[in-house]
């Protein structure tokens, strides 16, 4: 029983902690968002590099907004009592209900 609350505190802290990088990597993707407008009303264009690098901040914000997610799910499915294949059949009866609703 110790064991599973020990898991529970550190996906907690996981989460905390990915948290933080997404406000981080946000934080940053916001200054360079400002810097790149900024500098193209002066400059009259805007420099690919600085395209690049936002896209990819974008994307690590995704990854990690991913991450928590499957984090989250990975404590529900995994470190409850609850069967996961009950879950799963719920949910296959949940979505041909709304295939039955939707025809």
């Amino acid at each position: 029983m110790k064991s599973i609350l020990q898991k529970r505190v550190a996906a907690h802290v996981v989460e905390k902690v990915l948290f933080s990088f997404m406000v981080l990597f946000g934080a940053a993707a916001v200054v360079v968002f400002f810097l790149a407008i900024s500098s193209a009303r002066e400059g009259g264009s805007l420099d690919s590099n600085i395209v690049v690098v936002e896209i990819l901040i974008m994307l690590a914000i995704a990854i990690l907004a991913q991450t928590v997610f499957l984090v989250k799910l990975y404590e529900r499915v995994f470190l409850s009592d609850v069967d996961p294949g009950k879950l799963f059949r719920e949910a296959e009866h949940f979505f041909e209900r709304e295939e039955h609703a939707a025809k």
